[in-house]
């Protein structure tokens, strides 16, 4: 199902729900469509955040109110340079209780990877991912590690991990993780030169263009289109890269999104 079939889906859900009186479930709905939203690369939902805290918080559940939360940090990342994101993060952990701790942690682990990555400072976490790898958590494809190694100017490690995650595509289930892992993996590519395992990752990628990629629902990587457009660009074509590039641009100015 595409995104904007689960938004809408989603948001119908919500209403009869919320009309039956289960309120627990239409909040859930609210977070579905507002997660769908933000693939969509739509981040305008103010209205339906609003309207998704008053039923979390009538229904008793915190979790859901830090959901809400959750997914406001990752529009403003989306929507806001990354040094602007500390006082979502903040509404985020207070929004949290004990039984929701868990998925805040899991969430905020997704945040600081992201936001680490645009600022340069991946190799302040790189020991949490290597532990997460061994752990087999969701950021453990090598990949995620590869990046910090690129940071550090690790050239050979970094291509050794791009060739693990590369060989591995086959493997790859269609978990929360699998757009990012191809997101990391176009980027990782094109920055090494090593076209080896574009046309894989495109194969893999190409039913995500015209979304944004998210690492987990929350972790906001981009626009496919330019992860793809990374593909032809490191392959050579550049015809292709820059029409990939210009959509992604033209999606993004439409959504409001500086990713």
């Amino acid at each position: 199902m595409c995104s904007s079939d689960l938004a809408e889906r989603a948001r119908r859900f919500a209403i009869e729900a919320e009309a039956a009186g289960r309120e627990s479930l239409a909040a859930i709905a609210h977070l579905l469509a507002i997660s769908a939203r933000l693939r969509l690369g739509e981040l305008e939902w103010d209205r339906e955040r609003a309207h998704a805290r008053e039923l979390a918080h009538r229904s008793g559940d915190l979790a859901f109110a830090a959901g809400i939360e959750l997914l406001e940090v990752s529009r403003t990342i989306a929507a806001t340079p990354t040094d602007a994101t500390d006082a979502a993060l903040q509404r985020m952990i207070a929004a949290a209780d004990a039984e929701a701790m868990q998925m805040v942690l899991a969430g905020a682990a997704v945040h600081l990877y992201g936001v680490c990555r645009e600022q340069g400072r991946l190799g302040e976490i790189e020991p949490l991912l290597v532990a997460s790898a061994a752990l087999g958590q969701p950021l453990s494809n090598p990949i995620f590690v590869a990046h910090c190694r690129l940071e550090a100017d690790d050239l050979d490690g970094a291509a050794a991990m791009l060739t693990t995650t590369g060989a591995g595509l086959e493997r790859l289930h269609r978990t929360w993780t699998h757009d990012a892992v191809l997101m990391l993996a176009a980027d990782l590519s094109l920055e090494l030169g090593n076209p080896t395992w574009s046309e894989a990752i495109e194969e893999r990628l190409l039913p995500a263009a015209g979304q944004v990629v998210t690492l987990l629902s929350l972790g906001v990587l981009g626009r496919a289109d330019r992860g793809l457009g990374r593909l032809a660009e490191v392959r050579g074509d550049l015809d292709l890269a820059i029409e990939r590039y210009g959509r992604a641009r033209e999606l993004d100015e439409i959504g409001r999104a500086h990713v």
